[in-house]
């Protein structure tokens, strides 16, 4: 065959050789990001989630379209099939939703941590070990062994809108200690003098996350989970979350 036969049907090989159910997906972000793991969009930096998502893209063929909106902006967006994937996501997390979505393999773990100020850690083997303490959390989400003593007050609950937003508190006297995800609070420590003498605590409880897929592109699941087994085998994953402690 020709030199230019060849260059006719190499746009064909091309396509034969990507995974035959490569698709294009919507991703939806928090636009206000949740460094390492994801970050607002003006700062142009990816974070661990598209990172990940990178990977599994090299490997599935499938292109992502990012998208940032309002948290309840996204998760109304994710109902109305208008995002079609949200990363780092537990299902507990979206059992209040009218649609919870399907979900791939676990690509790593949520590892909430108590988060000291300097001088006042403590071991916390138990949620009774923080009675008549104020804890700093997030507004709105749910903390494991802990709602009920929150609810009779055994446990005094402050709630702040960002975890930058808690750290910012005890940076100023205001907590001695709060709830926060364990990368996040490492990406800060190490990013901000103010956090650096923070005393990391145990682990509070640990989740596995995944990808929360749109029932309509349930289809990609195989090869997600494909991907994620590949990169976690490969140590890709763990080297993307190395990058940003």
């Amino acid at each position: 065959m020709s030199c230019a036969g060849l260059l006719r049907l190499l746009p064909i090989i091309l396509l034969l050789a990507l995974p035959l159910e490569a698709a294009e997906l919507i991703v939806g972000i928090n636009y206000a990001g949740n460094p390492p793991l994801t970050f607002a969009q003006k700062y142009g930096t990816k974070g661990i989630y598209r990172e990940v998502l990178e990977q599994i893209g090299a490997l599935s063929g499938h292109q992502f379209k990012y998208v940032y909106l309002p948290p309840k902006r996204l998760l109304y967006a994710f109902e109305k099939g208008e995002v079609d994937i949200e990363p780092g996501i537990n299902p507990s997390w979206r059992t209040t939703s009218k649609l919870p979505g399907i979900y791939t393999e676990p690509f790593a773990t949520s590892d909430n941590i108590v988060l000291f100020a300097k001088g006042k850690q403590k071991q916390v083997h138990l949620p009774t070990d923080l009675l008549r303490q104020h804890v700093g959390v997030i507004r709105g989400y749910y903390y494991p062994g802990y709602m009920e003593l929150f609810a009779s007050g055994k446990i005094i609950r402050v709630d702040g809108n960002s975890e930058y937003n808690l750290l910012n508190r005890m940076a100023s006297g205001r907590l001695d200690q709060i709830f926060i995800q364990k990368d996040v609070a490492y990406y800060y420590m190490s990013q901000e003098l103010r956090f650096a003498e923070f005393e990391v605590g145990d682990i509070n409880f640990r989740d596995p996350i995944m990808f929360r897929v749109h029932p309509s592109k349930r289809h990609i699941i195989a090869s997600f989970n494909q991907a994620i087994a590949r990169l976690n085998t490969d140590g890709k994953i763990k080297a993307i979350y190395a990058k940003y402690h």
